[in-house]
């Protein structure tokens, strides 16, 4: 029986009813700060890329009006 190659039905199954896009990021932290998310998410039973996520997407929706006002370009008159 081979082994290996694309397969009918085979990987990880996308999330919701969008597929996601992977991009990869860099993020800088003091060693307790990362041993204290570490901790955290692990009393938690959390996943770090979801809980990040989350955070994110929050962030985003609870300052909506922030962001855009910020992040936005002013017309010139």
């Amino acid at each position: 029986m081979p082994r290996g190659g694309a397969r009918p039905g085979a990987g990880r199954k996308p999330m919701g009813d969008k597929p996601l896009v992977s991009r990869s990021i860099t993020l800088s932290l003091p060693e307790e700060n990362w041993d204290a998310l570490d901790d955290y998410l692990q009393r938690n039973d959390l996943d770090m890329a979801a809980h990040i996520r989350t955070l994110v997407m929050d962030d985003m929706l609870f300052n909506e009006d922030f962001h855009r006002k910020k992040f936005t370009k002013k017309k010139k008159t």
